[in-house]
């Protein structure tokens, strides 16, 4: 499993294609292609792209300077195709994103939001080591946070067991 490091400069169609592809194969609610190119072209945002050989199959894009739920990074986007699900590459994008952040000096709050209705996901952001924090007005969401001083032990004892992950 490779990684990519995407700033927001330099998404073009290429990137935005490879990220499509992983947003609509997800199993989840796509964005649209041009609102997708919009998030990932936030001019403080990141994406990180996760590739099985050549083939783009996990994604996360995180915003640096939001204030959502009171974090200084949020989670806007993260994707992994669906017969990819379970083989542990959404912890490691979430790992290699942290560990941007970390590089870059940033030991800030992570916040994301989350459905209510989807368990695989609040389970996997709890194992990584986010609470729940409330509801979004909305109702339909959680929102949850993680601190990145405490992030760090959890996720290398979850890779470490993992032996299907090379």
């Amino acid at each position: 499993m490779k990684f990519k490091i995407i700033p927001p400069d330099k998404i073009n169609d290429n990137i935005l294609n490879e990220c499509y592809y992983v947003e609509i194969n997800s199993g989840g609610e796509p964005y649209k292609k041009e609102d997708l190119r919009s998030v990932l072209s936030w001019p403080s945002s990141v994406t990180i792209v996760a590739y099985d050989d050549e083939k783009a199959v996990g994604m996360i894009t995180a915003n640096g300077e939001s204030s959502k739920l009171g974090g200084s990074i949020y989670i806007v986007n993260a994707s992994v195709v669906q017969e990819y699900h379970r083989r542990g590459i959404a912890t490691n994008i979430f790992y290699e994103l942290f560990k941007f952040y970390k590089r870059k000096g940033i030991n800030k709050n992570v916040s994301i939001s989350v459905d209510k209705d989807n368990l695989p996901a609040i389970n996997m952001y709890k194992k990584i080591g986010f609470k729940l924090v409330g509801d979004y007005e909305d109702e339909q969401q959680f929102g949850m946070f993680l601190s990145l001083d405490e992030f760090g032990k959890n996720c290398e004892i979850i890779l470490k067991e993992r032996e299907d992950f090379k």
